[in-house]
């Protein structure tokens, strides 16, 4: 087994170790992020305090696929007021859905007058704040993304890696026809 081991050419071993290791360090830090995302949100859930928030503006900003087809995500600018009565202002994302419940039907392009969200902020920091349904459709580390990601980055890792050991070999190759036999 080391004998076979030690056969294969040192690029090939170091470009395939270098290449889990990038693999496994990309698939923790997604996990670490999608983990802290749902903490916040279940944190935010728990402990925000909830404000009906007047939408100042909305944009049009990415079309994502969802089951069966692909929806709009709307950037929405909000202001709200804190328990004290101070106004604030955020933003965050939302639906297709629900911004058509912010706007005019006949003038999309128009907040109804009318138009509210609800909105979770932090007590001790209003700051931080966002729609209610975006923590509440925060979802928790997604096991699929990481392994997609670890082996992504393990084909790119072994592709780079024949690239390399591919011109070595070339090189070697096209010296070894140079010299006179």
């Amino acid at each position: 087994m080391i004998g076979q081991l030690l056969a294969v050419p040192l690029v090939w071993r170091v470009g395939i170790l270098l290449s889990l290791l990038a693999a496994t360090i990309v698939a923790e830090n997604l996990h670490a992020f999608q983990a802290e995302d749902a903490e916040e949100a279940a944190l935010m859930l728990r402990d925000g305090r909830q404000a009906a928030a007047k939408p100042l503006h909305a944009s049009d900003t990415i079309t994502v696929a969802v089951s069966f087809g692909f929806t709009r995500i709307y950037r929405v600018h909000y202001t709200f007021a804190d328990d004290q009565g101070r106004q604030w202002t955020g933003g965050d994302q939302i639906t297709e859905a629900e911004f058509a419940n912010l706007t005019d039907p006949s003038r999309p392009e128009l907040m109804r007058a009318d138009a509210r969200l609800i909105v979770l902020y932090d007590p001790a920091d209003p700051t931080r704040n966002g729609v209610r349904s975006t923590y509440e459709t925060v979802p928790g580390p997604r096991m699929w993304m990481v392994i997609a990601a670890f082996i992504a980055v393990l084909i790119t890792g072994i592709g780079l890696t024949w690239r390399v050991h591919a011109a070595r070999s070339r090189r070697r190759a096209t010296k070894g026809a140079a010299l006179p036999r």
